[in-house]
């Protein structure tokens, strides 16, 4: 029997078989922020933790804010602050100008991105991606395991003028797989 499912939202997960099963879970995303000199500023929070159970969970990304607070930024060769450091591919981009969409991560738990809207904007920073865990483990059949998607991190203030480029990380997910009835 192949098996393998993919959770995207909450609900309790009901093992269809005894045996070995993998498990993967990846947090939400978090989402992007943008600095304005007027101090209208954009407000974007956490990714949230994705659990399987008590087995295994993994953390949502921290928010553009962290990232700003704890420095965790590239700098121009200007050295001003020009994004955030990109992990894997999921984080979401950040661009002078942008103004749509497709400046948020893609994939489970992509982070958002940022930009400048104009030119009262100061800096701006992506979130970063929700982690990614992974374990093998037993689960007999008819178990029931409590799965809890995180969230994105959301965008809570347009800013300046309403025009503000900052965009929401993506919801996490649980990739559960049967691997066999031994190893």
């Amino acid at each position: 029997m192949v098996y393998c499912e993919t959770i995207e939202e909450s609900k309790t997960w009901v093992c269809p078989k005894t045996g070995i099963w993998k498990v993967i879970c990846v947090g939400g995303g978090g989402a992007g922020v943008s600095y304005f000199a007027d101090s209208a500023n954009s407000t974007g929070t956490a990714g949230g933790t994705t659990s399987f159970g008590s087995i295994l969970s993994a953390s949502g990304g921290i928010s553009g804010i962290d990232i700003n607070k704890d420095k965790i930024i590239l700098y121009d060769s200007d050295h001003s602050i020009r994004r955030a450091m990109g992990i894997n591919g999921y984080n979401g981009a950040e661009a002078y100008g942008a103004t749509s969409g497709e400046y948020i991560g893609s994939g489970y738990g992509a982070s958002g991105g940022a930009g400048k809207s104009n030119s009262n904007a100061t800096s701006y920073h992506s979130g970063l991606p929700g982690d990614v865990k992974s374990v093998i483990t037993d689960i007999s059949e008819g178990t029931s395991i409590a799965c809890t998607i995180g969230a994105g991190g959301t965008v809570t203030n347009k800013g300046s003028n309403n025009i503000t480029i900052a965009f929401p990380g993506k919801s996490g997910a649980i990739i559960v797989q049967y691997l066999g009835s031994e190893m």
